[in-house]
């Protein structure tokens, strides 16, 4: 029997992370706690601020929190 293939975000639902996103000609990196993985978003709730539905799409990498150190944002 095949086993299902689990999603990319779900391991990281509930843990602080850094999620590094790509927009346009820039990445951005904001840090804060997955809430819940959803048809072609994610929802974070930012470490200062209200909540963000980011598209799936502009997730370029995700870390933990904790082992983060690079600058928020760089210029691609």
């Amino acid at each position: 029997m095949g086993e299902t293939m689990g999603s990319t975000f779900e391991p990281w639902v509930g843990r602080p992370v850094v999620v590094q996103l790509g927009l346009g000609g820039i990445k951005l990196s904001v840090r804060g706690t997955f809430l819940q993985e959803r048809g072609e978003t994610v929802l974070v709730r930012l470490e200062v601020g209200s909540d963000l539905e980011i598209p799936k799409t502009k997730v370029l990498a995700v870390e933990e929190a904790c082992r983060w150190t690079q600058p928020m944002i760089a210029f691609l």
